[in-house]
């Protein structure tokens, strides 16, 4: 599924996924029944790299929590990743874990709302909320390509409960090995006017 990752980016992974596990034990970053599961998040992270055609952008993380999937994009070779996170305790884990990747990582510790004006070539995202949430969170943003998030199993009722407001493109991606999970990949986004 990877084939094109060196060892050593493995290394690194497996490190972060280490390094997780053992604050996890203080600090609820990953619920117990996910710790099962930290496979396979990992791999939904690592997944995005097959929509990401140029390493060097800059990615943003909305809500990153526990790292993913932003901080594995990062191990995996983009250069310029935003972390974004409103948890003061995840925030300390994600300034200890960036150290396991090789590029630039900026930790932006706040609550976004819809007043913030932030700038990023693709948005990432994993678990932050339904689709509307992260379009009315994010309506400020300057996305210059395409967002990708990770989504479950209600994607189709949350696009279709966003199109009420919201104008945009969108296409749905497996992603292997995953019956429920895809990767919702949205582009040329509007409020519609009222």
């Amino acid at each position: 599924m990877f084939k094109d990752v060196s060892r050593e980016t493995f290394k690194s992974i497996d490190l972060y996924r280490k390094f997780l596990l053992q604050w996890n034990q203080k600090f609820n970053l990953i619920s117990r029944n996910s710790q099962y599961l930290l496979s396979e998040h990992i791999e939904d992270a690592m997944s995005l790299m097959e929509h990401i055609s140029c390493q060097s952008i800059s990615l943003m993380d909305l809500g990153s929590g526990n790292g993913m999937p932003g901080l594995i994009l990062s191990i995996l070779g983009v250069t310029n990743v935003t972390l974004i996170e409103s948890s003061k305790k995840k925030t300390s884990f994600l300034l200890q874990a960036k150290k396991f990747s090789k590029n630039n990582i900026f930790i932006f510790n706040e609550f976004i709302t819809y007043k913030n004006q932030l700038e990023c070539d693709i948005l990432v995202s994993r678990a932050y909320g339904k689709l509307e949430k992260i379009l009315y969170d994010t309506q400020n943003f300057f996305v210059k390509d395409k967002y990708l998030l990770i989504k479950g199993q209600n994607l189709l009722n949350e696009i279709s409960s966003a199109q009420e407001n919201w104008n945009f493109e969108y296409k749905i991606h497996d992603i292997k090995k995953r019956d429920f999970t895809k990767i919702l990949e949205l582009k040329n986004l509007s409020l519609k006017k009222r």
